[in-house]
């Protein structure tokens, strides 16, 4: 753990080095601490999404979105990460599909905080010292009922040059032509169809991308309350990395 910290302070002084500006405006603090599940085990190899509070709850059970900073907890549960002072949202899930942590999240997956507690705790980073949440309990298997299901969405199909469905695919979307601020991904991953739908908060002109588009980005115009749908993405057809294969048939190549 202390060598990650290290490493992180390395990097963020190189870029407050190359960018004296940026040094000037941006404060970092760090926070830490350790999730525990309902029963006391470590909360072990899982994603922790830290989320601005300025850009609206994670929770609303609409959409899913991107963590805005992350970091992962170690074996015994805890972690600590370096990121700009603020007021953020903290979500915390394991995968119990062996996939990388973070949203989307699957029902069962051990998941903190519980999504229909009454108050969502935020916490304040400051520059004046290490922000310790302490040690926290309560990481519960995730609900079904807690998937979103917001009605404003982007839909279509991920595919591959040939023309056939992409399997195992997330999609992102974001009003950021860059899709770096506010980025909203994907329910889950594409099945054998390479259907996808990605859920986002308001309407406008969205740009959409998925992991190995030929195409940078492919642009939506989205209603309030309704599906904009037909958007399709192409993917570059790469043998050795296609989602619908398995480790073994790769190794074979």
């Amino acid at each position: 753990m202390r060598k990650l910290i290290i490493t992180l302070f390395s990097g963020l002084c190189l870029i407050l080095a190359l960018n004296p500006a940026f040094a000037q405006v941006t404060e970092f603090g760090m926070i830490k601490g350790t999730i525990l599940t309902i029963n006391g085990d470590a909360l072990s190899e899982a994603q922790v999404c830290l989320y601005r509070v300025e850009s609206g709850s994670p929770f609303r059970r609409e959409y899913w979105r991107m963590c805005d900073f992350f970091s992962r907890t170690g074996a015994d549960g805890s972690f600590s990460e370096i990121i700009p002072a603020g007021e953020y949202y903290m979500l915390a899930t394991k995968k119990l599909s062996g996939e990388n942590p973070g949203p989307p999240i699957d029902a069962g997956d051990p998941t903190w905080p519980a999504w229909d507690s009454r108050e969502i705790k935020t916490y304040m980073v400051t520059s004046e010292g290490a922000t310790n949440i302490g040690v926290i309990s309560g990481a519960v298997p995730f609900k079904e009922e807690w998937l979103p299901a917001g009605k404003t969405a982007i839909e279509g199909k991920v595919l591959l040059k040939d023309g056939t469905p992409a399997e195992g695919v997330l999609v992102y979307a974001s009003t950021d032509p860059q899709i770096q601020n506010l980025v909203y991904i994907s329910d889950r991953r594409t099945g054998f169809d390479g259907k996808y739908i990605v859920r986002v908060d308001e309407d406008g002109e969205y740009y959409v991308r998925a992991v190995g588009a030929s195409k940078p980005v492919e642009k939506a115009t989205v209603q309030m309350g309704e599906v904009t749908r037909g958007i399709d993405i192409r993917v570059k057809e790469n043998p050795s990395s296609r989602w619908d294969r398995t480790k073994e048939d790769k190794k074979q190549q």
